[in-house]
């Protein structure tokens, strides 16, 4: 994948603090300076219909306990695009099975 040569950290699990983790949208947080994008799991823009509603969710998720992120790739937007638990639990899968992902 272009762009990850010399990337360390890819495929390293990590531990984040919650109280770090500040939401852009449904599937895609800030950890410091660096943006995660939830693999596997595409929500609704804040603007679109049930954005704000999966924002609000993966919020609470992401404090229910301690978040694990398995970084993947980085994206053409410079996301770091990671899976994401929370209590060993894959947070694609809950927010979809939940019903946040994106109507296509």
């Amino acid at each position: 994948m272009a762009g990850l040569s010399g990337r360390q950290g890819l495929e390293e699990p990590r531990v984040l603090e919650a109280w770090k983790i500040r939401l852009v949208d449904g599937d895609t947080f800030w950890y410091g300076g660096e943006r995660i994008r939830i693999r596997g799991y595409d929500a609704p823009e804040r603007s679109e219909s049930g954005g704000f509603e999966a924002t609000q969710r993966l919020e609470l998720l992401l404090h229910e306990g301690p978040v694990v992120i398995i970084p993947q790739a980085l994206d053409v937007y410079g996301r770091t695009v990671a899976e994401v638990y929370v209590d060993t639990r894959n947070v694609a899968a809950v927010m979809t099975a939940e019903g946040y992902a994106k109507k296509r």
